[in-house]
């Protein structure tokens, strides 16, 4: 999915960090009701599927999304027997089969007129603007409660994953100054309530609270509204604090009270990333796994709300059958939380409040624990159910009372000693040639920093051509190389180009060393 990026707000953040450390730490952290005192693990899985996957696979949680636009004539209210039905069908086909329901509403995106434009946030916020849309939506919305509470029990709602990630990146952390239609609707059951964002917020808390109080408001958090994708950049442990302060802030513009947060890891497996998309970033090390629950701690700590993890993509590196072709992607965030170690690869997660391990694919032709393809095998060879039968064989691990925020980041007290030494290929090139520009980097000391080169035109003042090497990792005494190679325009300007390089924290926020006169090569 496309995702828009927002320009960081420093300062306000800063404070915000500072804020949440000063804050005394809640006694306990509530449990949303009916979920058990554990780590429950759950799945996606299709309708009438209970009795299956009960006699197939020891999980406590099924979830579906509740999808297909709500002008559309596609939408969930027509499917089943029509009417909203398929939410009693879904609901209490789990419950008699002693699983908790989840739902997952994503309707504003696939609706009209939004669904016409490319563009995911721009969609999203014009139906949002839309008078006829948000009253279909509202609409829905009722009746969705109202199934609901004619099954009863817990039945969990997550409303509109990434419609709150959408709505930061373009508002400014504040979903107060982004306008929606909601008392403007007409609808009586919403008046008086901000034609804002936050009163869609609002909006759902009241519908609940009049029509279903047995549903289970669920918020999605996401780790990419701030602008800064933590699943994709490596920011530090105090620009990860930043950011979540930036989360906190904005789910309080809402002013309303969800029950539990959701949040994700990715939206497709590592594998589909690179096979489909040609994206090199999408597999996830120790530190991408320590990052995310970080940022997670704190905002749970903050909010005082469990988290469950939802649409954990489902690949796997064991099984020969996945060799990343459709329907059989790799990725490792099973192996992860549920392979060898994985009591102490989910124990940082159980501290940041995660109550729940939610599996499914998010793309139609992503691994899935089922047969998709038909051809009569596990798309993942079974490693899924495998694994979640040997963690409840094991013994399901507890939760602990509350979150527990993470220890404070402190800053770098002194920045790595470094050398720099640039050279290029050639002294001159001629113009629709080719240059490389070589940066010798040797660290005294271990040091992961960003590297940015710049070329600067005769007389600039500002970079014709700029590469930031993001993430160098350089081990003491173990000098490294990096290498730009610049194909000088046609019309480039002739005469004297000069070369500078600044080595930052990988954030891009601390130099820590800058070569104002690091090399130079004329353009003739």
């Amino acid at each position: 999915m496309s995702r828009s990026r927002a320009p960081l707000a420093l300062p306000c953040a800063l404070a915000l960090v500072v804020a949440l450390w000063t804050a005394s730490a809640p006694a306990a952290t509530p449990l949303p009701a009916g979920w058990p005192a554990h780590l429950a693990l759950g799945m996606r899985d299709a309708e009438n599927g209970a009795a299956d996957l009960r006699a197939t696979t020891p999980l406590e949680v099924r979830y579906h999304y509740l999808s297909g636009g709500v002008n559309t004539g596609q939408g969930w209210t027509t499917w089943a027997s029509g009417n909203g039905s398929f939410v009693g069908s879904f609901a209490g086909d789990s419950q008699a089969a002693g699983f908790l329901p989840v739902f997952s509403l994503y309707q504003l995106r696939q609706s009209q007129p939004g669904i016409g434009v490319a563009d995911e946030a721009t969609g999203d916020l014009l139906n949002l603007r839309t008078k006829s849309t948000m009253r279909a939506f509202f609409t829905e919305l009722t009746t969705f409660f109202q199934r609901a509470a004619e099954v009863g029990g817990p039945i969990y709602l997550q409303v509109e994953p990434d419609l709150w990630g959408y709505v930061q990146a373009r508002g400014g952390d504040d979903a107060s100054a982004v306008p929606a239609k909601v008392a403007a609707t007409g609808l009586p059951s919403l008046q008086l309530l901000p034609d804002t964002v936050a009163g869609v917020a609002q909006a759902v808390v009241r519908l609940r609270n009049q029509l279903a109080p047995n549903v289970v408001l669920g918020y999605h958090v996401s780790i990419w509204g701030t602008g800064v994708d933590i699943a994709r950049q490596d920011a530090s442990d105090a620009h990860v604090d930043e950011l979540a302060a930036r989360s906190v802030a904005f789910y309080r513009s809402l002013g309303a009270k969800f029950d539990v947060l959701f949040a994700e890891f990715a939206d497709r497996t590592a594998g589909y990333a690179k096979a489909v998309d040609g994206d090199l970033n999408g597999w996830w090390d120790e530190a991408d796994f320590a990052r995310h629950a970080r940022f997670l701690g704190i905002v749970s700590s903050a909010i005082n709300r469990r988290v469950i993890l939802w649409q954990i993509p489902m690949g796997n590196r064991v099984s020969k059958l996945l060799d990343d072709t459709p329907f059989h992607f790799r990725d490792n965030r099973v192996e992860w939380l549920l392979g060898r170690d994985s009591a102490a690869h989910v124990q940082p997660y159980l501290n940041a409040g995660v109550i729940g391990l939610l599996f499914g694919a998010a793309q139609a032709t992503d691994t899935c624990a089922c047969d998709a393809d038909g051809d009569g095998v596990e798309n993942d060879g079974g490693y899924f159910r495998r694994r979640a039968a040997a963690y409840y064989a094991a013994g399901p691990q507890p939760l602990p009372a509350a979150t527990r925020r993470p220890a404070k980041a402190t800053e770098r007290e002194h920045p790595p000693v470094l050398r720099l030494t640039t050279t290029t290929d050639r002294s001159s090139v001629r113009r629709g040639r080719r240059v490389v520009v070589s940066v010798r980097v040797h660290a005294l000391e271990p040091a992961t920093t960003l590297v940015a080169v710049q070329l600067y035109p005769p007389g600039a003042r500002r970079p014709a051509y700029q590469v930031p090497f993001r993430d160098e990792r350089f081990r003491a005494d173990r000098p490294r190389r990096l290498r730009l190679f610049f194909d000088v325009p046609r019309d480039a300007t002739t005469g004297e180009w000069r070369v500078k390089v600044g080595v930052f924290d990988p954030d891009w926020k601390r130099l820590y060393l800058w070569s104002e006169n690091a090399a130079a090569f004329t353009v003739g």
